[in-house]
């Protein structure tokens, strides 16, 4: 179904992932940019509405509308490769989103990031790999067609990164992808950076995953930088493109009859150090790359696949064990946590969670945690991270992980003056947007006098703790 109806796709071009820091290169006149790619959930906030706890504002797509490019919408939070269907209130805003900014297509991965047990479901707050066997193929294609039923779109499924090493049981990526998209009859987003990461830490190549892969179905290709940990190398979008894989994507390119668009993957971070002037530079050479498109009609070899192998694994079993393993210390009895625990791409997938349950933290309780860095140090800081990380799973949205840690801290008892002040202050703010109204506080202290002390990396000294009344309001 999907290749009939390719026709009303048009070619695109080059486009980045968008961040509002990319506005002066989208509005110039000789804009480098074809088309942008929206990360909805990035854009998103939960409210406390049973009904409709998701919410974007509406200058949010209004301002994209008033963006000159073509938008595609790429989902980073219903990802197609565990137990789960995709979470119907995520799947309604989603498709209102995507109809609002005229999306032309959107596109998810094959990954998981939630777990579901007989005490409950949860995040793993991290995009996780999928069990590669039948049972993972036949979960996948039930979560693509789920997904792809509530758009109006055509759907594309991401080829991942896998920091796990192979294993003799699992299908490998390219045939895994390759069922997965032929099955589910979807479109294949053939992120470069993530096959090229896959191979440099040990699993299959990127001629041998190439080889495998129905190459009509690839709609959109992905580019990005990355860095180096503990001798593997992470998909970590701080970098321009490496030449190597600029040189891969110059042999790919021309093999792909149906691409529409190629998507340079960046963080506001990386737009922030190397300049808007850098970036135009890696586009104009992307663009290069875009024009070695074939326009000829083009017929994919066919592909057989061979003998897959046999795997008792279940889908359940999988998403458990890993996402427990990789979120919390683990003691591993039963077979497949022995493999995992054997396999040193987990302490990778552990590292990626904590790195990004840290940030999480920061950026939504910033003058929280500059208070206890400045009050017991960076080592004593994490330690309380660590802790709070063994009894508390990762949620998908900050507010969440916020609330959560402030109940941990709480339930620490800390001895550091201002604390439960700023704690409630930065919570109130969290509330004012969850609730989309004010929010009064009383603190013993004035909290925008605590956080003009820690705005000058000084820990608050002998503040008036008289009492005070606050009404805490975000626009």
């Amino acid at each position: 179904m999907l290749l009939a109806h390719l026709d009303r796709l048009p070619a695109l071009g080059v486009g980045m992932v968008y961040w509002p820091t990319l506005d002066p290169l989208l509005f110039a006149p000789d804009s480098p940019i074809d088309l942008i790619e929206v990360e909805p959930q990035t854009l998103w906030y939960k409210v406390a509405d049973a009904q409709s706890p998701y919410v974007v504002g509406d200058h949010v797509i209004d301002r994209l509308q008033f963006i000159p490019q073509k938008k595609i919408l790429h989902s980073v939070g219903l990802p197609v490769g565990g137990q789960s269907l995709p979470n119907p209130e995520q799947l309604t805003l989603l498709s209102h989103f995507c109809e609002e900014i005229g999306a032309l297509w959107a596109s998810e991965h094959l990954s998981f990031n939630r777990v579901e047990e007989a005490s409950g479901s949860w995040d793993t707050g991290f995009l996780l790999p999928p069990l590669q066997n039948q049972a993972g193929l036949a979960a996948a294609v039930a979560n693509i067609r789920a997904l792809q039923a509530q758009l109006q779109v055509p759907l594309s499924i991401e080829t991942g990164v896998n920091y796990l090493q192979p294993h003799a049981e699992d299908w490998s990526d390219g045939e895994f992808m390759a069922a997965v998209a032929t099955e589910a009859d979807c479109g294949i987003l053939l992120d470069l950076h993530n096959i090229w990461t896959n191979q440099r830490n040990g699993r299959q190549s990127v001629a041998e995953f190439l080889a495998q892969l129905p190459l009509e179905r690839v709609l959109e290709i992905h580019v990005a930088g990355g860095e180096e940990y503990a001798g593997y190398w992470l998909d970590a979008h701080n970098g321009l493109v490496q030449p190597e894989l600029m040189e891969i994507a110059r042999r790919v390119v021309p093999q792909l009859p149906n691409l529409r668009a190629i998507v340079f993957e960046v963080s506001p971070l990386l737009i922030e150090k190397v300049g808007l002037e850098a970036i135009h530079r890696q586009l104009l050479e992307i663009q290069e790359i875009w024009a070695l498109r074939s326009t000829e009609p083009f017929v994919c070899p066919q592909r057989t696949l061979g003998q897959k192998p046999h795997s008792e694994i279940e889908i359940d079993q999988w998403t458990q064990i890993l996402g427990a393993m990789a979120t919390r210390t683990v003691n591993p009895q039963r077979s497949l946590e022995k493999r995992l625990a054997a396999d040193p791409g987990l302490g990778v997938l552990q590292h990626l969670i904590a790195a990004a349950r840290s940030g999480t933290v920061v950026n939504a309780l910033p003058w929280t945690s500059e208070l206890l860095f400045l009050a017991i140090g960076g080592p004593a800081y994490q330690e309380i991270l660590q802790e709070f990380w063994q009894v508390s799973p990762p949620r998908m949205f900050g507010g969440e992980e916020a609330a959560d840690f402030t109940n941990y801290l709480q339930s620490c008892h800390l001895d550091i003056p201002y604390l439960s002040d700023i704690l409630a202050y930065e919570q109130a703010q969290i509330r004012s947007i969850n609730l989309r109204k004010s929010v009064e506080i009383e603190c013993k202290s004035d909290p925008l006098l605590i956080v003009e002390c820690l705005a000058a990396g000084e820990i608050p000294q002998n503040l008036d703790a008289s009492g005070y009344r606050l009404q805490v309001a975000l626009n």
